[in-house]
This record gives structure tokens, sequence and C-alpha cells, in this order.
């Protein structure tokens, strides 16, 4: 019941608040917005291993940056 209140709230803020949609102006819009999700997306997925494996690698890491010097 609450879940249901709170969702019309949100109806009335949005419908009351910004600027009206203009058809295909919108459409682009939200074109655009899903291409920048989707790159915003793979770049995240992309970082995800690196992340993932190099606190256990992180001594050969510091190994070679050392010997390197």
């Amino acid at each position: 019941m609450v879940s249901i209140f709170i969702l019309y709230l949100i109806t009335i803020i949005l419908n009351t608040t910004g600027t009206p949609n203009k058809g295909r102006k919108a459409g682009a819009d939200w074109e655009a917005l899903c291409g920048t999700i989707v790159k915003s997306a793979q770049i995240f997925i992309g970082t995800l291993p690196i992340l993932l494996v190099y606190p256990f690698l992180q001594k050969f890491f510091i190994k070679g940056i050392v010997v390197g010097v």
C-alpha cells in the first residue's frame, strides 16, 4: 500500500516538473541516454576483472617494480 502511494507521488512530481516530452526530441534524448548507459556498463565490466585480480597479484607487481628500479 505504501509503495503504491510513493509511486503515485513520484508520478505527480515527474508530471508537474521539468519540460514536457516533445515527441521526437524525447526519443532522441532516450537514445542518447541508453548509449551512455551502455558505454558506462562496458567500462565497468572491462575494469572489473582488473579490480578482482590485482589484490591477489599485487606482491608480484611490487617485486617487478622494485627489480626495475
